[in-house]
């Protein structure tokens, strides 16, 4: 079987593939029947840099373009240049997949799957979509029509093809010791809200701290690469431990360790704190529709709390970090493996069953 992967550019869409890469790799009932594997996305970007971790993965560079659906006159200029980029992809990707014999692709959504998708589509073969948003963008919704099989990540997405398989999680979140992990009485709360407009969150965060103290929680602060000058805003507070950048193994341990996540809304991220039983307070990225979406979902369905970043932020923040002091998980820990694994295997499955057409 010789597979392709599409699209990346964010977290959120490459860790899924490189998850299933990985599942592929260490598991021999797949292993052996991957002939070869490329993965199509753009120069320089983070699918490229995440690619090189493997070596039986070959990375193919393609041009791609995002429609804008706003009508203003910026937008439509872009749009007729992302155009062009559509076009002149779908003939790159039809090169590389018609030249490279693959049998089947498996892509995330998002703009850079779509010529990629369309290319294959002109040689009528498999296509496997996997829409991790609880309402797929536009570009999704165009490949969904396409797709052969969809995995969601959540019900209603694509009620009338969808396969519900929950999110694709990599094995690395899985601590060693998973029921080693020493309870103590505080409120252990994990903060990670990534690099998009993050400063405007951990300030009023960081004054909070120092002004309520909070001495029956711990707070885990994950700051990112490009917000490790924010680290001073926490410098002398006792209950806060601050990260520039954590792996995914060393995410684990913190989502072993934690109750409670001050979190933006992308949707693994949601996925990963809630598998290890967090209740979430979540502050999604302003003007982003998923994000919102998501948060939605979880205050519905896990009764989560939704604190939006606007002119009431600096009260919500307060009184939802009161809501969730003395909190405490109680999920079965034991359950997290498998519960990870399984969503890949019914992905695995259904990518190595497509030879043929």
């Amino acid at each position: 079987m010789r597979i392709a992967f599409a699209w990346g550019w964010t977290w959120g869409h490459v860790f899924p593939i490189r998850s299933l890469i990985q599942h592929i790799d260490s598991h021999p009932q797949y292993k052996e029947k991957a002939e070869s594997m490329i993965w199509l996305g753009e120069r320089g970007s983070l699918e490229e840099s995440v690619a090189k971790e493997f070596s039986d993965v070959t990375f193919v560079r393609i041009v791609a373009g995002k429609i804008r659906r706003k009508p203003w006159a910026k937008e439509a200029i872009q749009n007729f240049r992302d155009l062009l980029f559509v076009k002149i992809g779908t003939i790159m990707a039809w090169r590389h997949l018609f030249t490279k014999d693959i049998d089947v692709i498996f892509c995330k959504g998002g703009y850079v799957s779509l010529p990629v998708v369309l290319a294959w589509r002109i040689l009528k073969k498999k296509i496997i979509l996997h829409e991790s948003d609880t309402k797929a963008g536009l570009a999704n919704r165009i490949c969904a029509r396409f797709a052969t099989t969809i995995f969601t990540g959540f019900e209603g997405v694509f009620p009338e093809k969808e396969i519900v398989v929950g999110q694709l999680l990599s094995d690395d979140l899985i601590p060693e010791d998973i029921d080693d992990y020493k309870r103590d009485e505080k409120t252990h709360i994990l903060v990670s809200w990534g690099s998009q407009g993050a400063e405007s969150v951990y300030r009023p965060l960081a004054a909070l701290i120092k002004k309520n103290a909070y001495v029956k929680s711990h707070f885990y602060v994950i700051l990112g690469t490009k917000n490790s000058g924010l680290k001073h805003l926490f410098e002398g507070l006792q209950n806060v431990t601050c990260y520039d950048f954590v792996s995914q193994k060393e995410m684990g341990e913190l989502l072993a360790k934690s109750d409670v996540a001050l979190t933006r809304s992308g949707t693994t991220s949601l996925a990963e704190q809630k598998l290890f039983g967090l209740k979430l307070i979540m502050i999604p990225i302003p003007r982003t529709h998923d994000q919102f979406k998501n948060a939605q979902y979880y205050v519905k369905h896990y009764g989560d709390i939704l604190v939006g970043q606007d002119e009431s932020f600096t009260l919500a923040l307060p009184a939802a970090l009161e809501k969730v002091q003395g909190y405490k998980k109680t999920n079965e820990m034991a359950l997290i493996s498998q519960q990870i694994r399984e969503a890949k295997d019914i992905v695995c499955e259904e990518i190595f069953k497509t030879k043929g057409g």
